[in-house]
This record gives C-alpha cells, structure tokens and sequence, in this order.
C-alpha cells in the first residue's frame, strides 16, 4: 500500500494497493500495465494505470450498484490523482520510458562476497 501526496475534500489521505503488474510486448518496446485499488478508507476504485509515453489511467467501479467510484472521484481532483498514479506506477515499473535497465543482473567478473572455508567434514583427511 501506498500512500498518495493528495487528499479528498474532507481531508481524508488516498491510497493506492497494488496487486498485479503486467509487463508486456508492444513492437520493440516493454510496456507496463498496473492494476490496484485506490481509495481513502471509505470509498474505493479499482484503477488500471499504464505509464507508457502517453500515459493512461483506468478506473473501474466494480462496486455492487452502491457507485464508490463516483464518490471518490467526485471528492477530489482527478488530473493531480491520475498525475499521482502514473508517478508511482512509473517508478515501480522503472519502465523503459525511463530509462531503466532491460537486464535485471549485468555479469560481472567480481570476486564472490562471501569467501567461507570449506567446512571440516568435507576436507580430504
């Protein structure tokens, strides 16, 4: 859980939980793709944001006919909020928008950090 840099017109702080983030293949390029729930404790928004060039956010109410997302939403400056969320989903994707690393580990012709002696049971007698 994370929380956002804004609150609602009440002062409640939003949120944002992340549950799944996609990486995916589109021509040359890796894009993203995070799904999660944003909320303040009282209302809730399932949000799909993709921080790609254009960036895109995704809200889907999936409440049982009560309209939580409508509430939220209507509580609060939706341009600062989607702003929030392409940040935060920019900076846990490090996307290739920003310059991130495609290879998770660079070989590296290092000494090993850990230089342990063999153990006893295992030296020639």
């Amino acid at each position: 859980m994370i929380w956002l840099d804004i609150c609602d017109d009440q002062g409640n702080a939003l949120y944002f939980d992340m549950h799944h983030v996609e990486r995916r293949r589109v021509g040359r390029r890796w894009q993203y793709a995070v799904s999660g729930i944003c909320g303040n404790g009282l209302f809730e928004v399932s949000v799909l944001v993709e921080p790609n060039e254009e960036g895109e956010v995704t809200y889907i109410d999936l409440s049982a006919g009560s309209s939580c997302g409508r509430q939220l939403l209507s509580r609060l400056d939706s341009t600062q909020l989607e702003y929030e969320l392409l940040d935060i989903a920019h900076q846990q994707c490090d996307s290739g928008v920003s310059g991130g690393k495609e290879q998770p580990h660079w070989f590296r012709a290092s000494a090993p950090t850990v230089c342990e002696e063999n153990p006893l049971w295992s030296r020639p007698v």
